[in-house]
């Protein structure tokens, strides 16, 4: 298979580069950012120095369920 799991490092790590390109509610302006980034540092300035706020909690829970996926499709099935 071309894919080797090694603990969560792999799959969080491929989230962590993801971008997600918030939008600022007060201007609407959108500004590059990573999952990765936003999870360091949740609170940033768009491009007009409004301060936008991700909510890191739900990236976390987000990355915490796709690596549980990830995890069951790879186990091994009994009788395939």
């Amino acid at each position: 298979m071309g894919f080797e799991m090694k603990g969560s490092q792999p799959v969080r790590s491929i989230l962590d580069q993801h971008r997600i390109d918030p939008e600022c509610p007060e201007c609407g302006a959108t500004f590059p950012l990573t999952v990765g980034e936003a999870r360091l540092n949740p609170t940033r300035r768009c491009p007009n120095g409004h301060e936008v706020t991700v909510d890191a909690g739900e990236l976390d829970r987000i990355a915490r369920s796709v690596q549980r996926q990830v995890e069951e499709m790879l186990k091994p099935r009994d009788g395939g």
